[in-house]
């Protein structure tokens, strides 16, 4: 979700598609005004939209990824052996603890016992 001013739009969808790919796109212009408009369609539709004449402060929400990415795998497994895999490759055991408790949201106290009574 980003918040772009009309002068500035064709560039910012011009780096949407550039960096991301051809998503889908909403274009939410003047929202809470009395010509609030939605314009919807893909990147490439919209920026051919934008080359006319663009009034009016967007904001921009694009899709998300429809990739899955490597660490989503890993989040499915045991966070046990997701703390062994970063010690193996290199990290310091509680590093390792704080970083699987803050992606998976979990308690680092039960998880520090959780791994060392494991062990």
């Amino acid at each position: 979700i980003f918040y772009e001013a009309p002068h500035r739009l064709k560039e910012m969808l011009q780096g949407i598609e550039e960096v991301l790919g051809d998503r889908q796109v909403t274009l939410a212009r003047e929202l809470t005004k009395r010509y609030e408009e939605y314009i919807r369609g893909s990147v490439s539709e919209l920026r051919a939209w934008a080359a006319e004449d663009v009034r009016g402060e967007f904001v921009v929400l694009v899709e998300g990824s429809n990739e899955e990415r490597p660490d989503a795998v890993i989040q499915d497994s045991d966070p046990l052996e997701q703390i062994r895999r970063y010690i193996e490759e290199g990290e310091k055991p509680n590093t390792a603890l704080k970083r699987v408790a803050k992606e998976r949201g979990l308690d680092r106290q039960e998880l520090y016992l959780a791994f060392h009574e494991a062990d």
